[in-house]
Parts: C-alpha cells; sequence; structure tokens
C-alpha cells in the first residue's frame, strides 16, 4: 500500500514539474505510475489532497537534505552558519530551488484557489520558520549568534529571504548566494566571533590614532 502512495506521489512531482499544477491529468499521473484511478482514491481524496501530498515530500525531501536531522542530532548542522552554508552551497549548485519541482508561480496559483493547499503551505512556512529559530537558539547557546538577535524573527526572516531567492531564480535574475550568506553571518555573529582574514588569523584591531593638529 505504500508503495503504491509514493508511486503515484513520484509520479505526480514529475508531472507537475514538467506541466505545473493543473495541466497534468490524475489519469495521466495514474498512467504514468502504473496504477488506476481506484488505487489514486484509496490514498488520496481529491487533487488537493493530492498536491498537499506532493508539496510535503517535496519540502521534507530538501529539509533533510539541507538540515541533515533535527537540531542536536547526529547529522545535524553544528550551527545556524552551518545551516545558512548548506543552502548558499545548495542555491550555488542549482540544487535549490528543487529541479523539476513545481515553480512557485504555480504553487500560488494553487493556494489562491484552494483553501486546504494554502492551509497546508502555510503550515509548511511556519514550520521551516520555527526550525530555523531553532538553530538560532542553539547557536546562541553556544555564543555564536548575537545574543540580542530574537530567534523566532529570525526564522521569520529567514524564510522569507528564501521564498525571495525563488522569486529571483524564475526570473533569472543574477544572485551571489555564498556571498549574500557570509554577509548575513557577519551582521548576526557577536564581535568575539569575527570571521577569521584569509590565512586563518583574526583581524587585528586598529590602532587608535591621535587628532590631527588644526591648521592656523
Amino acid at each position: 500500500m505504500l508503495e503504491t502512495r509514493q508511486a503515484l506521489i513520484a509520479a505526480g512531482m514529475a508531472a507537475f514539474g514538467e506541466g505545473g499544477l493543473d495541466a497534468p491529468s490524475l489519469d495521466s499521473i495514474c498512467e504514468r505510475a502504473g496504477y488506476t484511478r481506484g488505487a489514486f482514491y484509496v490514498h488520496f481524496k481529491d487533487r488537493d489532497d493530492f498536491i498537499v501530498a506532493v508539496m510535503d515530500q517535496l519540502t521534507e525531501g530538501f529539509i533533510g537534505s539541507i538540515l541533515g536531522g533535527p537540531v542536536g542530532g547526529e547529522g545535524s548542522p553544528a550551527d545556524l552558519a552551518a545551516l545558512v552554508a548548506r543552502f548558499a552551497q545548495a542555491v550555488s549548485i542549482g540544487a535549490y530551488p528543487l529541479p523539476g519541482a513545481v515553480r512557485l508561480h504555480h504553487i500560488l496559483d494553487a493556494c489562491s484557489r484552494s483553501d486546504v493547499v494554502r492551509a497546508r503551505r502555510a503550515r509548511l512556512l511556519r514550520d521551516s520558520m520555527d526550525l530555523v529559530g531553532e538553530y538560532a537558539r542553539d547557536s546562541q547557546r553556544r555564543g555564536k549568534l548575537r545574543a540580542d538577535v530574537d530567534p523566532g524573527q529570525l526564522g521569520a526572516l529567514s524564510i522569507a529571504i528564501v521564498l525571495g531567492i525563488e522569486v529571483l531564480t524564475e526570473l533569472s535574475v543574477p544572485f551571489g548566494a555564498t556571498g549574500a550568506a557570509g554577509t548575513v553571518m557577519d551582521l548576526l555573529r557577536p564581535a568575539s566571533a569575527a570571521s577569521p582574514g584569509p590565512e586563518g588569523e583574526k583581524p587585528k584591531p586598529r590602532r587608535a590614532t591621535a587628532p590631527r593638529a588644526k591648521r592656523s
């Protein structure tokens, strides 16, 4: 039973990635998966329920690849900087937005028509905000993030940036993900945890200079 559901979701991911959320018929998706419409309705109430399942699969797969597991779990990033670096790398190599996945404008269009799809998409975004907030709190406990930063607000801002990157990508606007990620982390690090110089040395403090005498 689980194998049938996963096959249908995989077929939906491929079909939606190629033609958007509206174009592929359920019959074509079922045929692609090698199952009948009867098998489809065993696992999904309707098309909206199926779209939600596809969104969940895509989101969970991406979050798993970037986060590497729960906060503090084996294989998870050590702190927020590691999380940001992983995401920037994914953008730089074209792994985000996910190749072949449903584009953002298709998802927003589906959300405008379906309360079910909109509610689930909003929940996924809120969960992502909370998860980034957990990484921020963990980084603060480690002394690697400024103590005056609100983890919840940072989580919300981070997801807004992610959505903005999707828009830039769809419009083919050049975006230096690695440089932007470095700038963000420079703003968030405590002064005592400044980035090391090019040779691994911490930047030296500037010498105080005496004020110049005024010319008479």
